[in-house]
């Protein structure tokens, strides 16, 4: 299976990001943009972990609160769950894509985001195998690396918001919190509100229905949308696309 890098360089002017899926066992997920600048999405996550690979120009992202800038040659690696965002759009000239790589494939994976360089060959290269770059990630990626972050307790927070419909307030009084701190102690673990992080699990949800092929009209319904309307502007801050179209690609 091999990764298009020169697909990224080739704009269609279309101002929302392209995703396309490689592979069929286990799918992997590739996002190009084809606009002038890339936009400034809100903060957010996905159930995989990202790559950002920058092959000229800089990107700048914040990544749990934390300001990175991955520059020409180098690639970020954002671990599954941790919140980012682009802190502004890209300057001319910036060629870059996004790699989605399920849990599944990665031998380990970081807490935080990491940036790497590329090989020296990779930048003429007309595409890379994915298999190069797992190994490059299994080599530089240590054991040390892979900690238990259930440790400060954010997981447990993770699955005790998004394993029920109850409302936060009803979560909050049977942890034996008030609303507020209950708010408080997610906010400081997670880096949002339990509200924003809710919503941000459906949208996950829902792209991973969409991935499967399933109409945009059922895909909100299953997830909790009032309908396919208020899925799509939230997946369209989130995502850069509309849930259309990523189920398209």
């Amino acid at each position: 299976m091999n990764i298009d890098f020169m697909a990224a360089a080739e704009p269609d002017g279309r101002d929302i990001w392209r995703y396309r899926r490689i592979g069929t066992d286990t799918p992997v997920e590739i996002a190009l943009w084809g606009g002038q600048t890339h936009p400034a999405l809100r903060s957010h996550f996905h159930e995989e972990a990202q790559l950002t690979f920058v092959a000229s120009g800089c990107r700048c992202f914040s990544v749990a609160g934390q300001v990175i800038e991955v520059r020409e040659g180098e690639f970020v690696l954002i671990p599954p769950s941790v919140l980012h965002a682009a802190t502004h759009e890209a300057s001319a000239g910036t060629v870059s894509f996004n790699l989605y790589l399920p849990r599944s494939i990665l031998a380990a994976i970081p807490q935080r985001a990491e940036i790497y360089t590329m090989p020296p060959h990779w930048a003429n290269a007309r595409a890379v195998g994915l298999h190069e770059i797992l190994e490059l990630l299994e080599e530089r990626v240590t054991s040390s690396d892979h900690r238990d972050s259930d440790r400060s307790g954010a997981n447990a927070l993770r699955r005790h918001i998004t394993s029920t419909d109850a409302t936060i307030k009803h979560l909050a009084a049977a942890s034996g919190f008030s609303r507020e701190g209950y708010t408080r102690l997610f906010s400081r673990a997670i880096g949002i509100a339990p509200s924003r992080y809710r919503l941000l699990h459906r949208l996950n949800e829902a792209r991973a229905l969409l991935r499967k092929g399933e109409a945009v009209a059922s895909v909100a319904s299953d997830t909790g949308f009032a309908d396919q309307s208020h899925l799509g502007r939230h997946f369209l801050a989130a995502f850069g696309t509309t849930p259309r179209s990523y189920r398209d690609g």
